[in-house]
């Protein structure tokens, strides 16, 4: 049915065929009064409290005691709290469907909780590795700015539009900041190869960007670990946690070796060896001929085969660069929409780390009307003497 939203001395009035559910302050509560009852949450000489029909419970506390735990800052449980309110205040709930109607429901994780459906698909770089095993406290990254840009009147955002050069032409901005992002290579070119592996074209061959698009590779799986960083071993555990075989293949001395310099390898070897993930380092997939991968040493080139049914390879990407490409093939119809700028960052630049595109975001933002200053670095940092 229809819904309204009206202001009234402060508070906000939702009204709905079924009732009205109300939000407002008063002596320093907030109150959300549903036809069914009401919540109520309030602050009362530093004390934080949810009171429902069954009873209150006072959320500092438990926050405390997480924070005693080392699980979580008081500061983090109460960005988190506010952000969990707001989504709840500002997302009504999906329509009622019956299991046989063939729809697609779409909701935030939040109001998704507690319900079972047989495939879910979760969207964005963060989203997809968040979903990841060890990595769930990564969508903070998204949530965190997805909140900020919520508070903003002069921000605007598109979901769900693919941009093509067309509509950057006729939003008439005048600088443009491409952030499209970067894709997994398929072909093996990595660190250990200049050239794709034999083999790699064949089906059942699987990059990071399949599987979190929840492809299924048949076992025994065999994980070609040439990035050396946090993603071939996750993907390894996500792998024999769905059952399967696996075997991590790398050039390096050890599994995500890399990670030594961020102090996680042992936990990662750790996770692996427990969930009895064979380790293969010092080896490069040089072959595959969809049921066996061939090997060779990177010291001796001494070669040999492992039975495998699929293959993850996990080596470099490559950035999304044709919308970039596109604008800048044409400079003279820029000039004419008024386009003064045009550029490229994160991963759409220079493939990445997450942290990498977060700062991208920050300098562009920081830069964008500063004369450009190349490779120069933008702040003072102390260096040994």
């Amino acid at each position: 049915g229809n819904r309204t939203v009206q202001a009234v001395r402060g508070s906000v009035l939702a009204e709905t065929a079924g009732g009205q559910i109300s939000i407002g302050e008063s002596g320093g509560t907030v109150r959300a009064q549903t036809a069914g009852g009401s919540v109520r949450v309030f602050g009362a000489r530093g004390a934080v409290k949810v009171e429902t029909a069954g009873g209150s419970i006072d959320l500092l506390d438990l926050a405390r005691a997480q924070e005693s735990l080392g699980r979580c800052s008081l500061r983090a449980f109460v960005r988190w709290y506010q952000h969990m309110e707001s989504s709840e205040i500002r997302e009504s709930d999906s329509p009622a469907v019956e299991d046989t109607d063939d729809v697609v429901r779409l909701m935030t994780i939040h109001k998704a909780k507690g319900l079972e459906f047989d495939h879910v698909s979760l969207l964005n770089r963060d989203k997809f590795e968040a979903a990841l095993p060890g990595l769930a406290e990564w969508i903070r990254v998204r949530d965190y700015r997805v909140q900020q840009l919520d508070k903003m009147t002069n921000v605007e955002v598109y979901r769900a539009s693919r941009l093509e050069p067309a509509h950057v032409i006729e939003l008439g901005a005048a600088r443009v900041i491409i952030a499209t992002g970067s894709r997994w290579r398929r072909d093996g070119i990595g660190r250990a190869h200049s050239e794709a592996v034999p083999g790699f074209e064949r089906p059942g061959v699987y990059t990071p960007d399949d599987l979190m698009a929840e492809a299924a590779p048949e076992g025994p799986v065999v994980v070609f670990d040439d990035d050396h960083y946090y993603m071939g071993g996750v993907l390894a555990e996500k792998l024999r946690r769905d059952g399967l075989e696996v075997t991590l293949v790398t050039p390096a001395l050890a599994a995500s070796y890399w990670t030594e310099k961020t102090l996680e390898i042992e936990h990662i070897h750790k996770r692996l060896l427990e969930l009895e993930i064979a380790i293969l380092p010092n080896l490069s997939v040089v072959g595959f001929d969809g049921a066996r991968a061939e090997l060779a040493c990177v010291f001796t080139a001494r070669r040999r085969d492992i039975p495998c049914a699929s293959i993850v390879t996990v080596t470099a990407r490559l950035p999304e660069e044709a919308l970039y490409r596109d604008l800048m093939d044409d400079p003279d119809r820029l000039a004419e929409a008024g386009i003064r700028s045009v550029a490229a960052i994160g991963d759409a630049l220079a493939p990445g780390s997450i942290a990498a595109a977060v700062y991208a975001g920050h300098r562009a933002a920081r830069e964008l009307d500063a004369p450009p200053i190349g490779d120069a670095v933008p702040f003072e940092r102390e260096l040994p003497l």
